[in-house]
This record gives structure tokens, C-alpha cells and sequence, in this order.
């Protein structure tokens, strides 16, 4: 369920987050909770840190079920899903104070530190306590929100030779704020398919949104207090299943073409909500066996969508669409796997066909 890096499509700012949110993630250091790396090698020098987010190991959390108040919850982490793209993602059970004993979750942390997938893109060194370091002065210096108002888009592999000419700290500074913007992406689609009833049926539930607050001692060898030390994440229903590329081994041919119809008609539920997903393929698109060959798809994995703008027109989204071919990028590639064991039959959404012959003449 990771969420695969795109080189290609600008990121557009996002509305602001509701209240609920906006007051978690604003009161999240009032109750520190712990997710301690392990120092690898000598703690005097320059420390590298082990992932804290692999399986066996606790996280506690900071979560709000609806519009109760949030309280700290602890996850226990089952097993780690990997590798870790822009957010880790886990299956966990939580222990505490909480009505949701007992069951698996998916747990999504955005963490910049072990996002081993946007570092090796943006060609940032393992993460450290000095390099920590000297990203918060460069944060508290103001240099930071400069130098992140200045860069042309926010694509998710910096343009040219610019990540090389890049600094430790403005490094850090580009992948928080993508992965944030990544973050409050996910959290909004969320919100839209709640609206319109989709969530448990097409997609999975989201339960909660969830802050770990790493202490402050963690982070300095120096005595430098932090300032960036609270972590977003989101806690989702845990569908057990296998992804679309695990049609042939997990399911006999003759439904085939069912399950891939229904994962056609998930993609365009996404148009009526002026939602483009970048991601959206079949490794992001999971069936669960329901009952004695009764399968259900769901789509995962929201953070890469882009939502369209107030002032952009109709045939500007339409053509931002069709380019993505979002429909074809789960059809063709189904046919190509399964061969003759799906016919994928284009709906004509968009006028792709169009588009893509124009931009070759």
C-alpha cells in the first residue's frame, strides 16, 4: 500500500483542513508520545537511526475517533508494509482507552525521516541528529518557508541539477513539506468519498486521524530543542486481500473479467468528485474473497491525487484527465497481464483518444 513516487504532475495547494484536524495536529505536543530510533554505533558521534516502525515494535499515538476528544492509544505494530514511500505504512492493533480493541488497522505515519523512497529521489543522506539539527535552524531562521515559497512546482523529484546544488537542510525542508501537502491529500479525498458513501464499500474506511510526537530528547546531541517533532498520519480500515496483479495465482479465470469491470467502475468514482489520481494502479487497487468466489475491490492509497482547482475550466481538467488516462492505467495494464483472461473495452471517458492524437500531431 505504498504510495509510488510520480517525477511528472505539480502538486496544487489544498484548502485548509477541518477543525477537527487543524486542532489535533495544533495540540498534538501536549501529550508527547514516543517513537524512538535506535542508535546505530557510537551515540557520541553522528548517529544513524534504525527504523522505529517495524514489526514487534509500539508506537503510541494521539488519535480522534469522529468528534470525541482525542485520546493516546498505543499500536502494536504486526508487520511493516514495505518499502516505505512518502508515509510507513503498517497493520497494527491499538491497546487503551478506544472502542477499536481487537482488529487489524492500517497505519499510515508521513514521516520524512525513514521515507526511504522520496529520500533516494531527492538524493538526501540517511536521516541523523545533526542533520535534524540543522534543519531546525534553518526552520527557525525563517530560511525555510523562503525557500519552499520559491520553488517553481512541487513535484516530487526536484527539477534538474537543483537537488544537487541543494543543502542537508533544504532537503529536509522540500520532503516535510511534500509529504505534509501528501498528507492533508489523502485526508480530503477521504472526506469526499465519505460524502458521497463509498467509504467500507469501494474503499476503505478512514477511522482516524492520528499524531506521533516523537520527544524532544530524541532528536539533539546538542541540547537544540526541535521544532518540527509531531508526525500526521491516519489510521484505515485493514482490507486483507492481495492486489490485482494477484488475479491470476489467487483467483480462477472465470472471474476475472468481473473483478476488473468493478475496478474500472472505482476508478470513475473519483470523476464526479473533481479528483485526478495519479497512483491510481493495480498494485493500489486490492480484492478481498468476500465468500466462496465472491470477490470485492477497493482502491488505496490517495495521498498522489490531484483535486481541481476553483478557477481551473472544464477543458483544462478534462485534458489534465484524459493525459492521465487514470481508466487506462489499471485496463491496459490488466489486459497485459492476464492476456486473453480480460477483454478491456475503453468507456471513452474524457476523449483520451483525442487528446493523445493531438498532442502527437
Amino acid at each position: 500500500m505504498g504510495d509510488s513516487p510520480q517525477t511528472h504532475t505539480a502538486r496544487k495547494p489544498l484548502a485548509p483542513l477541518d477543525a477537527n484536524l487543524d486542532s489535533l495536529l495544533r495540540t498534538a505536543s501536549a501529550s508527547r508520545a514516543s517513537a524512538n530510533p535506535k542508535v546505530i554505533g557510537n551515540p557520541t558521534l553522528t548517529a544513524i537511526f534504525s527504523c522505529p516502525y517495524q514489526a514487534g515494535g509500539t508506537l503510541l499515538l494521539q488519535i480522534r475517533e469522529g468528534s470525541f476528544q482525542a485520546i493516546l492509544v498505543t499500536a502494536n505494530i504486526i508487520k511493516a508494509i514495505e518499502p516505505f514511500t512518502m508515509s510507513s505504512v503498517k497493520v497494527v492493533q491499538l491497546t487503551g482507552q478506544t472502542l477499536l480493541l481487537g482488529k487489524k488497522f492500517i497505519l499510515k505515519i508521513y514521516d520524512r525521516r525513514f521515507a526511504s523512497h522520496i529520500r533516494k529521489e531527492v538524493e538526501a543522506s540517511p536521516w541523523t541528529d545533526i542533520i535534524e539539527e540543522e534543519y531546525n535552524i534553518y526552520m527557525e531562521e525563517g530560511m525555510g518557508l523562503d525557500f519552499i515559497s520559491r520553488l517553481p512546482a512541487h513535484t516530487i523529484t526536484p527539477l534538474g541539477l537543483w537537488k544537487a546544488k541543494w543543502t542537508a537542510a533544504q532537503k529536509e525542508a522540500y520532503m516535510e513539506n511534500y509529504i505534509l501537502e501528501s498528507f492533508r491529500t489523502e485526508v480530503e479525498v477521504h472526506k469526499r468519498l465519505r460524502d458521497v458513501g463509498v467509504q467500507g464499500k469501494d474503499v476503505p474506511c478512514l477511522i482516524a486521524c492520528a499524531i506521533l510526537a516523537v520527544p524532544e530528547e530524541t532528536f539533539s546531541a546538542t541540547g537544540h530543542p526541535p521544532t518540527t517533532v509531531d508526525y500526521p498520519g491516519i489510521l484505515l480500515e485493514y482490507i486483507e486481500g492481495f492486489s490485482l496483479y494477484g488475479l491470476l495465482t489467487n483467483v480462477p479465470g472465470e472471474a476475472w473479467q468481473s473483478i476488473c469491470d468493478d475496478s474500472i467502475r472505482i476508478v470513475h468514482l473519483l470523476d464526479q468528485l473533481n479528483i485526478c489520481n495519479i497512483d491510481g494502479k493495480p498494485h493500489n487497487l486490492l480484492v478481498r474473497e468476500e465468500s466462496a468466489r465472491i470477490y470485492k475491490v477497493f482502491m488505496t492509497d490517495f495521498a498522489l491525487c490531484v483535486l481541481r482547482e476553483p478557477d481551473e475550466t472544464e477543458e483544462e481538467w478534462r485534458e489534465m484527465k484524459a493525459l492521465q488516462d487514470e481508466e487506462g492505467a489499471v485496463g491496459y495494464a490488466l489486459q497485459e497481464v492476464l492476456s486473453r483472461g480480460f477483454v478491456y473495452q475503453r468507456s471513452g471517458v474524457y476523449g483520451v483518444r483525442q487528446i493523445i492524437d493531438r498532442e502527437l500531431e
